[in-house]
């Protein structure tokens, strides 16, 4: 039987994780202003992606376990996504909860779409004015209604 150079699997999950990474960080056009929110949910996005690239595609299956993988990270790779605070990374700076974080999701694949019910990521819990930040799994970050947030978190 042949042997392989190489193993597939962590080939594909670094593709995955990079494909994540360079859509949260975007191209061209100049930088976008962001609320502390949505860069605190882009952070969150591209940790997330990490966490699955290094885990064979597998999510985090809880808080304990992302928040293990964050502080791992380098310091100067967290300071590039604004976070100084790990604990802080977490609270969303407009309604003061945690976020509410999808875990054990199924993460979607580059150019085959979102599974079926895993349409997002995380959200605020409250929100401000009746509108919620969302970040759905492609990595868009929303600020949805009522009815918007219904229409994706069922």
């Amino acid at each position: 039987m042949a042997k392989h150079l190489f193993s597939f699997e962590p080939v594909v999950c670094s593709a995955i994780s990079a494909v994540i990474i360079l859509g949260a960080i975007g191209c061209g056009g100049g930088p976008e202003p962001q609320s502390p929110a949505e860069a605190g949910l882009k952070a969150i996005y591209v940790m997330y992606g990490q966490y699955a690239g290094q885990n064979r595609g597998k999510s985090p299956p809880d808080v304990e376990a992302f928040k293990k993988f964050v502080r791992s990270t380098n310091a100067e790779q967290l300071r590039s996504l604004n976070v100084n605070d790990v604990e802080s990374l977490f609270i969303s700076p407009r309604d003061k909860q945690p976020y509410v974080i999808h875990y054990n999701a199924a993460v979607s694949v580059p150019g085959v779409g979102v599974p079926a019910g895993d349409s997002w990521l995380a959200y605020e819990e409250t929100g401000h004015g009746g509108k919620k930040y969302i970040l759905l799994s492609t990595g868009i970050i929303e600020e949805v209604d009522a009815v918007r947030f219904g229409e994706i978190v069922q």
